[in-house]
């Protein structure tokens, strides 16, 4: 039988953070295939260049070299698709900013 793949994207640019993250996701997900950016303009060219290609789970970090998880997400790039916006910031108002 054929194992069905877990496509999971990764945008932070915390390279510990996204070590342990694969790790803890791969102790319960079978077939988990990772795709790691470290900023937005990598994300920007690599969604570009993939165009069709549907992640079952995007991780993004609100605090990005070159801007915000928040505005990227907004931007439309993952629609139909499971986000989950992380940050390492306790400002209390972030996790209801990302609702939609």
């Amino acid at each position: 039988m054929k194992q069905m793949l877990f496509n999971a994207l990764i945008i932070d640019d915390d390279p510990a953070f996204k070590k342990l993250l694969e790790k803890r996701l791969s102790a319960f997900i079978e077939g988990l295939v990772v795709t790691s950016l470290d900023s937005l303009t990598q994300a920007r060219t690599f969604l570009k260049e993939i165009k069709n290609l549907v992640f079952d789970l995007v991780i993004i970090d609100e605090h990005l070299p070159d801007g915000t998880g928040h505005d990227f997400i907004s931007e439309g790039w993952f629609q139909e698709m499971a986000v989950l916006a992380v940050s390492s910031d306790e400002a209390p108002e972030l996790p209801g900013s990302f609702v939609q």
